[in-house]
């Protein structure tokens, strides 16, 4: 497949964003998380005592500091 008919998005969009029409228009879909987070935060993501680790909030904060950035 070549580059330009992949689309990246950000895994936590994933119940908001419906990709289906990207999909079915013979493109692809990379979801990614720029952050390292265990089975227990990964569950609670968008619903009630939704938490990240404070220990690993920095790699979110640097890959979207580099990401906007580079479009400066």
């Amino acid at each position: 497949m070549e580059s330009e008919n992949a689309l990246a998005f950000d895994y936590f969009n994933e119940n908001q964003i419906s990709f289906e029409w990207i999909v079915d228009e013979g493109g692809a879909v990379i979801r990614f998380a720029p952050i390292d987070i265990d089975k227990q935060q990964y569950a609670s993501v968008h619903g009630e005592n939704e938490n990240i680790s404070v220990e690993e909030i920095h790699l979110m904060v640097d890959f979207y500091r580099k990401l906007i950035g580079k479009y400066k």
